[in-house]
């Protein structure tokens, strides 16, 4: 059950740093 949770998160910010990136490069 924890490392659902842990992927879950590194899924998150791996999200995050995509959406972060694709602005920078649109910007």
């Amino acid at each position: 059950r924890l490392k659902i949770i842990i992927s879950y998160n590194i899924g998150i910010v791996f999200v995050w740093k995509l959406q972060k990136y694709n602005y920078l490069w649109l910007s």
